[in-house]
């Protein structure tokens, strides 16, 4: 764990402002600008193989077949087979789409794939002083079949100890029950829950009857209301927000519980200084190098 006045900053996808996401030369990016970690999301092939790729499903955004043609209907990537699977090209964003206007300055780099999880393993062996945050992508609400939270923690904690690189990671999931298998598996690693409460991805469901299906059978109500408390709960090393969820209350009981504070997908200089103000320990963001101005400033304070 690190010092409380040092701050962790991390490269999400890489470096998904500037190059395509979740792709080797947005995580090399990344790296070679000095983030500390590189945050990666991590899915299973029909054959169960580690990829590195965001969605559960192949995005007609951001994928094109072998025929360089964009995807039509959205197909689970845990029901194609790793050869397809590698045969797609990612390196761009579809042009005029929603998600082409909120990132207007990515290049282009077609041709890329859609990594091996060994891959970033192995180009993160490279760059010694960074790190990865792995995500794991496992949708409680999916339809079957689906990779179940046992197996894919059996695949995820495997592959870390393959390519020997335990003290490097961070594991985490909006899905608690990943988190509690990983833990029950290997409480060696830094594990961290992911939450959000927002109005187009609530995972904490505040107000329900019933726990999220997204907390591993724990319900916010029986904590006060307190995220931090529930998170705490589970044992892990770290709370995972999404960043306009935070304020310096929570921020505080969360390091009372001795949980460190990440947060996420922080894009705004000005969110940046603020989150940096109330002492978060981890900022997660699509700009790495405007993360890592502001943080090299702070440290020359």
């Amino acid at each position: 764990m690190k010092p409380a006045s040092r701050l962790i900053t991390q490269g999400h996808r890489g470096a998904r402002g500037v190059l395509p996401e979740n792709t080797l030369v947005s995580f090399e990016y990344a790296m070679d600008a000095g983030v500390d970690r590189i945050e990666v999301d991590v899915n299973l092939s029909a054959d169960d193989v580690l990829i590195v790729v965001h969605d559960e499903t192949t995005n007609p955004d951001l994928v094109r077949d072998a025929d360089g043609l964009w995807v039509g209907a959205r197909t689970a990537w845990h029901g194609l087979p790793i050869g397809e699977i590698r045969s797609m090209d990612v390196g761009r964003i579809r042009p005029g789409s929603r998600y082409a206007r909120r990132f207007p300055a990515q290049r282009s780099v077609d041709g890329a794939r859609i990594p091996l999880f060994g891959e970033v393993a192995e180009l993160a062996a490279r760059h010694e002083h960074c790190g990865i945050n792995i995500e794991i992508k496992c949708d409680p609400g999916a339809i079957p079949p689906r990779p179940q939270p046992g197996r894919f923690a059996e695949e995820i904690i495997a592959a870390i100890h393959r390519y020997d690189i335990a003290t490097r990671v961070t594991v985490q999931s909006f899905n608690w029950q990943v988190v509690a298998a990983v833990r029950a598996l290997d409480t060696s690693l830094v594990t961290g829950c992911l939450s959000s409460e927002r109005p187009e991805f609530d995972t904490i469901g505040r107000g329900r009857q019933a726990a999220s299906p997204w907390t591993n059978g724990l319900s916010v109500a029986n904590f006060g209301g307190s995220v931090p408390a529930m998170v705490a709960s589970m044992g892990v090393d770290y709370w995972a927000s999404d960043f306009r969820d935070l304020d310096r209350g929570c921020i505080d009981e969360a390091r009372g519980l001795g949980l460190e504070v990440h947060c996420w997908t922080v894009n705004e200089p000005g969110d940046m200084k603020r989150l940096i103000s109330w002492g978060v320990d981890s900022i997660i963001t699509d700009f790495p190098e405007e993360l890592l101005a502001l943080a090299r400033g702070r440290a020359g304070h």
